[in-house]
């Protein structure tokens, strides 16, 4: 007796408004599933997680997911393809979320698991649901149940490194691409395939390699599953020949770099060489580079000062005679690693600018032509100073290529012909991107004529920081005293 009233309270506290149903001794016994009021149920082994809220359903229902198939598709995810049943549709303000686990399950070729995505199977295709990706885990809420499974992002766009390529016959220059999802997000792992649509101009390799073969136009053609970028390529006469070649291949140890054995370094204008390595990693299949080591400065009493590490190479007129020249073009392959920062961390109360004086076009008079890195410390600035310009007097904002990838700078420097006149030159242009210009200069530096130029410094000081290690390597410089035709 006691019994049988227990269980008739259950029922009408627990599930009033439901019948409960009889067992064979006439004992009712509550009902099965999720009712009125909501509930939370494991399905599928416990990889699918149903939450469904008070009002999804107005009568007690059992779910169940069973394995089913869907339609084809590469990006889906191996065995994730579900039947939910039975047939419900849900109230807009009562939809159930579903919660999928991802470890164990099989990602597509190309797929990280923080891509994947719910879809729907309707009108026999794959339909994308709203999801959200907590990398082991995807979710998302159910209009009605059906037949569901996981995805891969689709590819939405491909971006290479650079948009427009302007060659000379005979370079070589290193493009890279990512594919990227319908909001912009990297989807890192998928294939790229390159292709050039003139092959007597301008070719390609499976890695990205670009040749200029012949004068004229041509496209070069990145693409990821059927999406594509194009980026166009002009290619003219060979430029002259190089004044100075530095792309450290003939190097057999940092030893024998160090003794500089071409003798085209100033060895009076060196900083922490205990920095400087030799590395097996070059741009545009060269096979080594010189790279630059910053130490972790966290624990110094000086992490607010500069640091410097320097080489500098001498031209070639002043290494043998101490001629200077009026007027130089330089290009310089760069990579930053993704951990380089100019910006030392808040908690240092660090009051120094936050920049690295990054190359100098050296000149005799005083002053310097020059690029610095992340001017004022936003992360997204350079600036361009001239012998008698100001300190951030052409501060524009460029992407500050701290991404492990190889970069390329060209650079137009002139000394004015007098104290008066107004025609010094400064040029620089960003992989391929011509972003200041200025033809009108006086390069008088505090009363003193900058009187030619006479080397490059490759890096000076970092202002404050860092506080992880990061890295700077230098790939290729050329120098010429006659203009190579950009």
């Amino acid at each position: 007796m006691d019994r049988r009233m227990n269980v008739l309270a259950l029922c009408a506290t627990v599930f009033l408004g439901v019948t409960c149903s009889k067992d064979s001794t006439g004992i009712k016994t509550p009902p099965v599933g999720i009712g009125p009021n909501g509930g939370v149920d494991t399905l599928a082994a416990g990889l699918i997680i149903l939450n469904v809220p008070a009002g999804a359903v107005t009568q007690y229902t059992s779910f169940t997911a069973t394995s089913a198939s869907g339609p084809a598709n590469p990006l889906l995810v191996t065995g994730s393809v579900w039947q939910i049943s039975p047939q419900v549709s849900f109230p807009p303000a009562a939809e159930p979320t579903v919660t999928v686990q991802l470890t164990g399950l099989t990602m597509p070729s190309g797929v990280l698991q923080p891509e994947v995505r719910v879809g729907k199977v309707v009108s026999s295709s794959w339909a994308y649901l709203t999801s959200a990706n907590t990398g082991s885990a995807v979710s998302t809420t159910l209009g009605a149940t059906g037949t569901f499974g996981l995805l891969g992002v689709p590819v939405a766009a491909v971006r290479a490194s650079q948009g427009v390529l302007t060659m000379s016959v005979g370079d070589t220059l290193r493009l890279t691409a990512v594919a990227q999802d319908a909001d912009s997000n990297n989807l890192p792992n998928r294939p790229i395939s390159w292709s050039a649509t003139n092959g007597s101009i301008a070719t390609v390799s499976g890695s990205g390699l670009v040749t200029a073969v012949a004068v004229g136009s041509a496209s070069i053609i990145t693409s990821s599953a059927a999406i594509a970028d194009t980026i166009p390529v002009s290619v003219s006469t060979a430029s002259t020949t190089p004044w100075l070649v530095e792309d450290f291949s003939t190097y057999t140890s940092l030893a024998n770099m160090m003794l500089d054995p071409r003798g085209i370094y100033d060895h009076s204008d060196i900083n922490n060489l205990q920095q400087v390595s030799l590395i097996n990693s070059g741009v545009n299949g060269l096979t080594q580079s010189m790279r630059y080591t910053w130490p972790i400065r966290t624990d110094s009493a000086n992490r607010c000062t500069d640091y410097y590490i320097t080489r500098s190479i001498n031209t070639p007129d002043y290494t043998a005679s101490m001629s200077l020249v009026p007027e130089m073009w330089a290009e310089i392959w760069v990579r930053f690693s993704s951990s380089f920062t100019t910006k030392a961390p808040a908690a240092w109360s660090c009051t120094s600018d936050p920049d690295y004086k990054f190359i100098f076009i050296r000149v005799v008079g005083g002053g310097r032509f020059d690029l610095k890195n992340d001017y004022a410390g936003e992360g997204t600035h350079w600036d361009a100073n001239y012998p008698g310009g100001g300190d951030g007097d052409n501060n524009f904002i460029y992407n500050v290529w701290h991404d492990d990838q190889w970069h390329r700078i060209r650079m137009h420097a002139r000394v004015s012909t007098t104290a008066t006149s107004a025609d010094g030159i400064w040029d620089i242009w960003l992989d391929d991107s011509l972003v200041t210009t200025r033809h009108t200069l006086n390069t008088v530096f505090n009363g003193t004529l900058s009187t030619g130029i006479y080397g490059v410094k490759m890096g000076a000081n970092l202002n404050q920081g860092p506080a992880a290690v990061q890295t700077l390597d230098w790939g290729l410089i050329k120098l010429w005293k006659t203009n190579p035709g950009w």
